[in-house]
C-alpha cells in the first residue's frame, strides 16, 4: 500500500468498524415506550375500535396533523420516525447506523470545512459521540428517540452549513448570492428551525453569532444569511404555536412541584452531568491554544458554538420537561469547539497537540471499550428476555388465548440500553403503554407476572 493511500484505508477502517458496533447494538434495541404508539395513526388516548396500523405514506398526513394538534410541534421528526414505521425494523437498524456515521463525519467538517480530517480526528470524534452523547441508548438506539434527537441532530448541522461556510470565508472573498441562493438558504433555515425547540432555538443562535463574527472583522453579511435565521424562526414559531404543545403543557403543568426559579440548581446539574467534562476540555485546550498567540477568527467560531451549545441545554429549565437526551445538541457544538481550538494549537505546536490527541484517543478507546462491553452485555441480555416474552406472546395466541401474562425482562440501568429508563410494560393490563403493546400484537391483554421489574 502506499503511503498516500494510507490514510483512506484508516479512515476507511475507522467508519467500518464504527458502523457495525453500532449496528449491532441497533440490531439488539428492541420496541419500547412510544415506538409501538407511533406505529399506528397517531391518536389521542389508549387504543380503541377506530386504531389502524400505519399502511402507507398516506396515512401520515392526518396522523402528523392529528399529532400536531394533540402532541407537539415535530412535524419534521414524527413524520420521519412514523415513516420508517412502515418498514422493518431491520430497515431502521441500517439507516440509523448510517446517520450516526453522517453525524460524526459533520460534526469533523464542522471543525476545518473543506479540509481532510485524519484518520485519528476522526476516530476522536466518534469515541466523544460514544463516550460523551448523555443516555445513548435513548438519543441513538431507541427508535423514536433517534429519530427526534440523533436524526435532528444531522438535520441540524447539514443545514447550518452555510452559515460555516460564511463564517470560515476570508472577508475579502466574495460571497455567493442570487435567488437560488437565497431561496435555498431559506429553506435549509425553515428545516433547521423545524428540528425541536431547543436545537431550533440552538441554530439560530450560532447563525447570529457566526455572522456577528464575521460583520466585527469588517465582512458582509448577504441578505440570504438574515433570510435563512428568519426562516428558522418561522419553523421554530410553528413548533412552538402548536395547539399540542399547549394542551401538553397544561397537562405537565400540574405535575411541576418547583418554578422555573426552583429548577435551576437541577438543570445546572444536569448541565455537569452531561457537559461538565467537555467543556473543562475546552476550556484547557483553548487557553493552551490561546498561550500560543491570538485565535482571531477561529477563537470566535469556537465560542459561538460553545455558547449556542450551551444556551440550549441551559434552555430547558422553562419548558415541561428536562430529559438528559436534550443535551446532545450541548455535546456535538461543544466537540466542534474543542476540534477548532485543537486545530489551531496544532499550527504553533504541531508535536504538542499530536501527543495530547493521541493520548485523548487512548483514554477513548480504553474507556470506550469497557463502556462498550457493559452496554452490549446488558442489551444483549434485554434482547434475549424481550424475545421470551414474544416467544410467550405467541405460543398463547396459537393455543387461542389472547389475555396474556409474561414474565417482564429484568430491569436494565446501563445507560445504552434504551429499555433502561423508558416506559413498558405494567403489572395493570389497563395502563396504557399495555394496552398499546397489546393492540401491537394482536391481544385483548397483556400483564405481568413481576411487577417488582417494573420500571418506576
Amino acid at each position: 500500500m502506499t503511503a498516500s493511500r494510507a490514510p483512506q484505508a484508516a479512515r476507511l477502517a475507522v467508519y467500518v468498524a464504527v458502523f457495525a458496533l453500532v449496528w449491532q447494538l441497533n440490531r439488539m434495541t428492541d420496541f419500547t415506550a412510544d415506538d409501538f404508539i407511533y406505529h399506528f395513526v397517531f391518536q389521542v388516548g389508549p387504543p380503541d375500535a377506530s386504531t389502524r396500523l400505519l399502511a402507507s405514506p398516506l396515512d401520515l398526513f392526518g396522523s402528523i396533523w392529528t399529532h400536531y394538534n394533540t402532541q407537539n410541534g415535530r412535524n419534521l421528526a414524527h413524520a420521519a420516525l412514523q415513516f420508517f414505521c412502515l418498514f422493518p425494523k431491520a430497515v431502521f437498524d441500517v439507516v440509523n447506523t448510517l446517520v450516526f456515521l453522517a453525524v460524526g463525519r459533520l460534526v469533523v467538517w464542522h471543525v476545518a470545512p473543506g479540509r481532510r480530517p485524519s484518520p485519528a480526528a476522526e476516530l476522536a470524534v466518534f469515541g466523544g459521540l460514544w463516550l460523551f452523547v448523555p443516555y445513548f441508548g435513548q438519543a441513538v438506539l431507541w427508535m423514536s428517540g433517534a429519530v427526534n434527537y440523533l436524526w435532528m441532530s444531522l438535520v441540524t448541522l447539514v443545514t447550518l452549513v452555510p452559515y460555516r461556510l460564511l463564517a470560515s470565508a476570508p472577508v475579502a472573498q466574495r460571497v455567493p448570492s442570487g435567488t437560488a441562493v437565497t431561496g435555498g438558504v431559506v429553506a435549509l433555515g425553515l428545516i433547521g428551525g423545524s428540528t425541536n425547540e431547543n436545537s431550533a432555538g440552538a441554530w439560530i443562535l450560532l447563525a447570529f453569532l457566526l455572522m456577528l463574527g464575521r460583520s466585527a472583522r469588517g465582512g458582509r453579511i448577504p441578505a440570504w444569511a438574515w433570510l435563512g435565521v428568519v426562516g428558522a424562526g418561522v419553523g421554530l414559531m410553528v413548533q412552538l404555536i402548536s395547539p399540542g404543545n399547549r394542551l401538553r403543557a397544561e397537562k405537565l403543568a400540574g405535575t411541576q412541584e418547583l418554578t422555573v426559579i426552583e429548577r435551576i440548581p437541577y438543570i445546572l446539574q444536569v448541565a455537569g452531568e452531561t457537559s461538565g467534562v467537555l467543556l473543562g476540555v475546552f476550556v484547557v485546550v483553548f487557553l493552551v491554544a490561546r498561550a500560543r498567540g491570538p485565535l482571531g477568527r477561529p477563537g470566535w467560531t469556537a465560542a459561538a458554538y460553545v455558547i449556542a451549545g450551551v444556551v440550549s441545554g441551559l434552555a430547558m429549565v422553562v419548558t415541561p420537561t428536562m430529559p438528559h437526551r436534550s443535551w446532545i445538541w450541548t455535546v456535538l457544538f461543544l466537540l466542534i469547539a474543542i476540534g477548532i481550538a485543537g486545530r489551531e494549537w496544532s499550527r504553533t505546536a504541531p508535536g504538542w497537540a499530536a501527543a495530547a490527541l493521541g493520548a485523548a484517543i487512548l483514554v477513548l478507546l480504553g474507556w470506550g471499550s469497557f463502556e462498550y462491553v457493559c452496554a452490549s452485555t446488558s442489551i444483549s441480555q434485554t434482547h434475549a428476555e424481550v424475545a421470551q416474552e414474544l416467544r410467550v406472546i405467541e405460543e398463547s395466541k396459537a393455543a387461542g388465548n389472547l389475555d396474556v401474562v409474561v414474565t417482564k425482562f429484568r430491569q436494565p440501568t446501563n445507560r445504552y440500553n434504551a429499555l433502561a429508563y423508558t416506559g413498558n410494560l405494567r403489572a395493570d393490563p389497563n395502563a396504557s403503554f399495555n394496552r398499546w403493546f397489546a393492540r401491537y400484537y394482536g391481544l385483548d391483554s397483556i400483564t405481568v407476572d413481576n411487577p417488582e421489574e417494573v420500571f418506576r
